[in-house]
């Protein structure tokens, strides 16, 4: 199962250059069977989640078309996406760039990849906010909805993706890889996404487009 970071502008509300990188095994994303622990989103968490997103939607309104210029940084392993995009956050929220191994050893990153339950606490550390929780998906909907509360507060989401999907338009293939969301489409419904991989660089499309459905 895979899980969604949202980032948000509020503390308490809701809110995703080195070795070269094969296509064959990417897989940044340590799983239950490899040790990472369970996202555990409670009662709690959905409630304050809900009343964020309804008072945002009555002060705010939404741009149909946003972009952030998160800039990418090629993750150095195949299991270094956890950290290159936390550093993609840090450095476009604070301007500060730090070492993907500073960022894997806050992490716990191995070879097996990043649990992704440390990621918000050492994202809320590093910006110096207590911004980035975890949120459930919903449905497709909910899912565009909060990408976009995520962008419009100037915060590029943190998704855990699974592409082995090949009709989602990826150059790859991988159970589980961390990128960011840096942009929106209202009219088509897709984001932008900023990918640490040198895959999409190799293919002329350093930001790919995901679609949630």
């Amino acid at each position: 199962m895979k899980k969604v970071i949202m980032s948000s502008i509020l503390a308490i509300c809701l809110l995703l250059s080195g070795g070269s990188v094969s296509a064959s095994g990417i897989n940044g994303d340590m799983s239950y069977e490899e040790g990472a622990q369970r996202v555990i989103i409670t009662e709690e968490m959905k409630q304050r989640e809900q009343e964020k997103l309804d008072s945002f939607r009555k002060s705010r309104r939404y741009d149909s078309y946003v972009t952030l210029p998160v800039t990418r940084y090629e993750q150095e392993t195949n299991y270094y996406c956890g950290p290159a995009t936390v550093n993609q956050v840090v450095c476009y929220v604070t301007g500060t760039y730090r070492q993907q191994s500073f960022y894997a050893t806050e992490l716990g990153t191995t070879t097996a990849g990043t649990d992704m339950t440390r990621i918000t606490g050492v994202l809320n550390e590093y910006i110096y906010e207590d911004h980035y929780v975890y949120s459930s998906i919903g449905t497709r909907s909910e899912w565009l909805e909060k990408i976009r509360y995520s962008l419009d507060c100037n915060r590029p989401a943190v998704l855990d993706i699974n592409t082995e999907d090949t009709t989602l338009g990826f150059p790859y293939t991988s159970e589980g890889h961390f990128v960011n969301v840096s942009g929106y489409d209202g009219s088509s419904g897709t984001v932008r996404i900023t990918d640490p991989t040198i895959l999409m660089e190799m293919y002329g499309i350093p930001y790919a487009i995901y679609s949630s459905e």
